[in-house]
């Protein structure tokens, strides 16, 4: 670990920015796990092959790969970049430990959606949103029963759940028959 993720991680031990998850994927390559996150905690492919390569995340599954670690709280932020968003890219959030409840936030390349899962899929809100080519930061701020998305800093979607999805595990999602171009880096969740 970074003496700088060190010193953030303090930081939030001490009451500051109250970070519980945070990872770079800055380690060495491994085409088979994500391995721990630099916050310590270990991530586990639900479903899919997880690896990392050139410092960032991942999946060669063709289809759906799922891969989520434990955050420890259900309210508050969670930061992903998507380096090269391809289709159906998105993270998971306030999910179970398996994936098999919670909200699963995806964008098409046409739309982003936030989507509610009970074993399965359930559309809460979309938004039109064509993301093109390059990096895009996904983020998904949770309190209570508010939810909103945005990407690159720019709210695409809002929702009040009446009964919120209430896990403690956030993750990174992707959904497509490529099995290159859809990598990960920068994720952080920060409790409210």
């Amino acid at each position: 670990m970074s003496s700088g993720i060190r010193r953030l991680l303090g930081f939030a031990r001490r009451g500051g920015a109250r970070v519980t998850a945070l990872d770079t994927f800055n380690r060495a390559d491994n085409a088979s796990s994500l391995g721990n996150a630099d916050s310590g905690q270990a991530w586990t492919a639900n479903t899919g092959t997880w690896g990392i390569s050139s410092n960032t995340a991942y999946s060669s599954t063709v289809g759906v790969a799922v891969a989520l670690l434990s955050v420890n709280a259900m309210n508050g932020t969670l930061v992903c970049t998507a380096a090269r968003p391809a289709s159906n890219t998105g993270l998971y959030f306030r999910s179970n430990s398996g994936g098999t409840a919670g909200y699963r936030i995806r964008a098409d390349g046409t739309n982003v959606y936030l989507e509610a899962t009970y074993n399965a899929f359930t559309v809460l809100a979309q938004a039109a949103y064509a993301y093109g080519t390059g990096a895009r930061t996904f983020t998904v701020r949770g309190i209570g029963t508010a939810i909103t998305v945005s990407i690159d800093g720019v709210v695409q979607l809002s929702y009040t759940e009446a009964t919120p999805q209430t896990g403690t595990y956030c993750g990174i999602y992707k959904n497509s028959a490529q099995t290159t171009g859809q990598y990960y880096e920068n994720f952080s969740f920060t409790r409210a």
